[in-house]
C-alpha cells in the first residue's frame, strides 16, 4: 500500500516536470543544424538487424534470451516507410542490406536533406525522401500504401514531448491510415 502511494506521488511529480518540445520542428532544426553527421537515436542501425531479446514467458532458471532479426518483422520485399528518419543513416544501411522499397519521412527538412545527400553519395538514388510531419502523412501518401512503418525513436520522442497527449494520437492515426491491411508498425 505504501509503495502504491509512493508510485502515484512519483508519477504526479514526474508529469509536472518540463518536457522538451520534441514535437516542434524548430527544436529539431536546431539539433540537426548543429549536427556534424548522422544522429542515431538509441543505437546503431546494424544492432537491429540481429538482436537478443528477453522472452517474458521463459523461466528465469532457463536462458531467457532469444535471437531475432529485423527481417522477421520487416520483410526485404516490403514497401517500408521510415517515420521520423531525422538525418539517420538507417534507410541507407537497410538499403545496402537488401531492403529496396524505402521511403523516409521527417518534418525537419534539413535533416532529410542531410540523409538524402549521404545516400546519394553512396549511389542509393532510388531511396525516396519526404519532408513532412508524420501527423500529416495523408497529404503526402495514399491510404493503405505501405506494408511497414518503421520507427526508430519517433514514438519515444513524441511520448516525451510537452504535448504528448495531442501528438501521439495524431501520429498514430496518420501512420495507421497509410498502412495496408495486415501492415505492421515496427517501433524499435
Amino acid at each position: 500500500k505504501a509503495f502504491a502511494k509512493f508510485k502515484k506521488t512519483a508519477l504526479t511529480q514526474m508529469r509536472r516536470l518540463p518536457r522538451p518540445p520534441y514535437s516542434e520542428p524548430v527544436y529539431w532544426n536546431k539539433v540537426f543544424s548543429d549536427s556534424r553527421g548522422p544522429i542515431e537515436w538509441g543505437s546503431n542501425v546494424e544492432d537491429f538487424f540481429e538482436y537478443d531479446w528477453i522472452d517474458p514467458n521463459a523461466s528465469l532458471l532457463k536462458t531467457p534470451k532469444t535471437k531475432g532479426n529485423l527481417e522477421e518483422h520487416v520483410p526485404k520485399n516490403a514497401n517500408v516507410l521510415v517515420i521520423g528518419c531525422g538525418n539517420s543513416d538507417m534507410s541507407s544501411t537497410m538499403y545496402s542490406a537488401g531492403w529496396k522499397q524505402i521511403t523516409s519521412v521527417d518534418f525537419c527538412e534539413s535533416a532529410v536533406a542531410q540523409a538524402q545527400e549521404r545516400a546519394n553519395r553512396r549511389g542509393f538514388t532510388d531511396l525516396k525522401w519526404i519532408a513532412a510531419d508524420v501527423r500529416q502523412l495523408h497529404s503526402m501518401l495514399p491510404s493503405s500504401s505501405m506494408d511497414v512503418a518503421l520507427d526508430k525513436g519517433l514514438l519515444d520522442a513524441l511520448y516525451c514531448s510537452s504535448d504528448a497527449e495531442k501528438v501521439v494520437p495524431a501520429a498514430a492515426t496518420s501512420v495507421l491510415r497509410i498502412l495496408r491491411p495486415g501492415g505492421r508498425w515496427v517501433s524499435v
